[in-house]
């Protein structure tokens, strides 16, 4: 992943930090949660849909950056 600045202020700068606190944050959540739901889902034999296997790949490379 890239990081893309438009205009090199504190004020942008801030609120990019911020912004990758936050995907950092959702991530490291997203990917427990989905490590115990597809633990679940298997146990059930239901299948997860690809807009969550989608997700879950953008979550480990962000993390990955």
């Amino acid at each position: 992943m890239e990081k893309i600045v438009y205009k090199d202020t504190p004020e942008t700068l801030e609120y990019v930090e911020a912004l990758e606190d936050g995907l950092d944050a959702m991530s490291e959540a997203y990917l427990v949660v989905f490590d115990v739901a597809e633990i679940e889902m298997d146990d059930n034999n239901m299948r997860i849909g690809q807009g969550f296997y989608d997700v879950y790949n953008f979550a480990k490379a962000w993390l990955e950056k």
